[in-house]
């Protein structure tokens, strides 16, 4: 057995970026998921699933954008898929820039 080391993947990445950990560069994909556990139980954001072509899509919410309970479900969710979006062609321009 090879003790082979696996890099952090693009979305792991993008998700520590979306978490506002902008200079984190974990080593290894383990490590990358143990940063994001971390967050993630330090209630400091919550994943927001959205419905893709590939199944449903956890996009991780800081809490302080998180639904207000009174506030109106749909125009949440509108708002969040604004940045959603916006946060998936960031995603596809930095992979264009990547093949360049």
């Amino acid at each position: 057995m090879s003790n082979q080391k696996h890099p952090a993947t693009s979305e792991q990445l993008a998700q520590l970026y979306k978490l506002g950990y902008v200079g984190a560069r974990p080593e290894t994909k383990q490590e990358a998921a143990e940063i994001i556990s971390k967050l993630l139980k330090s209630k400091r954001v919550k994943p927001y699933l959205f419905s893709t072509e590939n199944g449903s899509e956890p996009y991780l919410v800081p809490m302080d954008k998180w639904p207000d309970p009174y506030k109106n479900d749909a125009e949440f969710r509108k708002e969040l898929l604004k940045e959603w979006e916006k946060s998936e062609k960031r995603k596809e321009k930095l992979s264009k820039l990547r093949d360049l």
